[in-house]
C-alpha cells in the first residue's frame, strides 16, 4: 500500500509544513520553536523528525518515512493490544487490518502530521497499561507512563491517558499504598 502511495517528494502535505519547520529550526540549532501556527504540542514529533532528519538528511520524504515507520510501530501495537485483550485470533487480525489499512491511517501515515504518532503511542501506552492492570508488574506501569508521556508531548490530549490509567487501576486493583504510588507517580509524570 506504502508503494502504491510512493511517499517520496521533497513537499509538504496538508499542513505537515509547519511541523517540518519546527525540525528545520531545531536541525539549525534554534532549539525547540514552533510556528504561531501549530496547536499541538510536538516536542516528541520534532524531536523524532530531527532525529531521522540528522541521520538520513533533511527533506519531507525523510520526514514522511519518520512517520511511517512510527505508523508501523503503531500497528503493532494494535496487533499487541487484541493479544492483550485476549480477543480471538480472527478479531485480532481482522482489527490490526483495520487499522493498517484505513484510508485516514494510510493517507496520514505519509505525512509528517501529528496523527498516526499520536495514535501509535496511545496504543502502546494503552498495551503497556493492560499488561498492568492484568498482571501487577511495575515496569508495565513506567513504560506506559513512558508511552504516554510521549503522546502528550505530541498532542495535549494526551494527558487524558495517566489520569485514566490511575482511575483504572485503583477501580481494577483496590487503593494500596502501592497502587496510589504507582497512580500518583503517572499523573504526576503525565503533568509534569
Amino acid at each position: 500500500a506504502v508503494a502504491a502511495v510512493n511517499p517520496i517528494g521533497d513537499f509538504p502535505l496538508n499542513d505537515d509544513w509547519v511541523y517540518a519547520r519546527s525540525v528545520k529550526t531545531m536541525l539549525a540549532g534554534g532549539g525547540f520553536q514552533p510556528l504561531d501556527w501549530t496547536e499541538a504540542s510536538l516536542v516528541a514529533q520534532t524531536v523524532w523528525g530531527s532525529l531521522f532528519s540528522t541521520i538520513f538528511g533533511e527533506s519531507f520524504t525523510v520526514l514522511r518515512f519518520s512517520t511511517l515507520a512510527i505508523a508501523l510501530a503503531g500497528i503493532v501495537a494494535t496487533y499487541g493490544l487484541f493479544v492483550e485483550c485476549r480477543q480471538p485470533r480472527w478479531i485480532t487480525i481482522t482489527g490490526t487490518l483495520a487499522v493498517a489499512f484505513n484510508p485516514l491511517w494510510l493517507v496520514l501515515s505519509n505525512t509528517f502530521m501529528t496523527d498516526v504518532p499520536f495514535t501509535a503511542f496511545v496504543v502502546w501506552s494503552a498495551f503497556f497499561y493492560v499488561r498492568y492492570l492484568r498482571d501487577d508488574r511495575t515496569g508495565d506501569a513506567a513504560a506506559g507512563t513512558l508511552f504516554a508521556i510521549a503522546a502528550i508531548l505530541t498532542r495535549q490530549l494526551g494527558l487524558a491517558l495517566p489520569v485514566g490509567f490511575a482511575v483504572a487501576t485503583l477501580a481494577a486493583r483496590g487503593a494500596s499504598r502501592r497502587r496510589l504510588a504507582i497512580a500518583a507517580g503517572a499523573l504526576a509524570a503525565g503533568a509534569g
